[in-house]
């Protein structure tokens, strides 16, 4: 084996409980990174998340983000890799969704700029995210009257806010319907409670996928590599890596997936022991 790569989840793995990194965090990561060791972030966020909750620590090598969806360089913005959806199959996901009375956020690309599409907040759970984008100044972020315009781009992800008793239905519909076509993921927001989020993108996307290419494009063996989550899209990524590591929070599908567990992420157990290692 090589010296080891460290790819981890930020939300539930590195990152506290309100989505911060400590200090401590921050230090360890930032010195792992001036002694050469290669550490980089795999999570459902987008780009432009990854570089406001990790600003002012290194990433040496690119992110995984939006799922696998989008690998980019954090360091300067710049996009390296987008999977994606079909043209005919983002259409049709969108059409679904409007047949339940659903409008759905729409993560596109225009050339190489990110654009997201949002409808017009019309509950708490849109409210919320939108406040949220506010709050990070976030770039893409543009409520608009008419959001299926945003389908004339290359459309990365759609993704429908609501109760989960709305969003179950479309999900199984959409699974009996384009089955194998999609990568699916019904989920709680865990900070707005309540509110559940269907997030629909190619089935060629996954954190797994994702640690693939950016093995390939950077030459690395994913025998060396070492991940860190506690969700259930960090399974793909744990299938293909050389090491696997479950934070204690995690879900007991994730940890019995894990090669192993370890502390709980408010005390910062994935930096403890990633300095362990390589120490």
């Amino acid at each position: 084996m090589g010296a080891p790569i460290f790819i981890t989840d930020l939300d539930g793995t590195l990152l506290q409980a309100d989505a911060s990194l400590t200090p401590h965090a921050q230090e360890t990561l930032t010195a792992l990174h001036g002694e050469g060791v290669k550490v980089t972030v795999a999570t459902a966020r987008s780009l432009v998340s990854v570089q406001r909750l990790m600003e002012g620590v290194p990433l040496a090598l690119p992110a995984i983000c939006d799922n696998g969806g989008h690998l980019a360089d954090a360091m300067n913005g710049v996009s390296i890799h987008v999977e994606a959806l079909a043209a005919d199959h983002a259409e049709a996901i969108f059409g679904h969704g409007e047949a339940c009375g659903l409008t759905p956020m729409v993560y596109h690309f225009e050339g190489d700029r990110e654009g997201l599409a949002c409808p017009m907040p019309r509950h708490e759970g849109h409210h919320w995210f939108s406040e949220q984008r506010r709050c990070f100044r976030d770039p893409r972020f543009r409520e608009e009257e008419d959001v299926r315009a945003a389908l004339r781009h290359r459309v990365m992800t759609l993704t429908f806010i609501d109760r989960v008793e709305i969003l179950q239905p479309l999900a199984e519909k959409l699974r009996a319907e384009m089955d194998g076509a999609l990568m699916l993921d019904l989920f709680e927001n865990r900070y707005s409670p309540g509110w559940w989020w269907l997030t629909a993108q190619s089935s060629r996307v996954s954190k797994g996928e994702g640690l693939r290419r950016l093995a390939e494009r950077e030459g690395f063996d994913l025998a060396d590599t070492m991940v860190f989550g506690d969700a259930l899209n960090d399974i793909p990524m744990f299938d293909v890596a050389g090491w696997s590591v479950a934070v204690e929070n995690a879900l007991p599908e994730v940890k019995a997936a894990a090669d192993e567990v370890i502390g709980p992420h408010t005390e910062d157990a994935v930096v403890e022991w990633m300095r362990k290692r390589v120490s």
